[in-house]
């Protein structure tokens, strides 16, 4: 049985720092698919890490611990929200 998108994001992690709709340690996903439309780009950020690019209290985000195809998986989750409406909180 295939890990849903979201349930990588909890079990990797990324639910401490990010939400889907508010602003956590780090933006929520909805304010990183308005910003993102290049998939390749954040999921370099996600794998190798990123700085500086929100000008928050944690600028970094150090790499994360997935695998590339699971970077991918959570990376196209968060794009698609460009297109809905903002959704609840994780």
């Amino acid at each position: 049985m295939e890990i849903s998108a979201k349930e990588l994001f909890r079990l990797r992690g990324c639910t401490d720092c990010h939400d889907t709709k508010r602003f956590l340690v780090g933006p929520s996903f909805y304010d990183i698919a308005q910003r993102y439309e290049k998939k390749e780009v954040l999921v370099k950020s996600v794998l190798e890490g990123s700085c500086g690019k929100w000008k928050t209290k944690w600028e970094c985000m150090p790499p994360q611990r997935v695998e590339k195809e699971e970077a991918e998986r959570m990376v196209e989750w968060i794009l698609n929200l460009r297109t809905t409406k903002p959704p609840g909180s994780s």
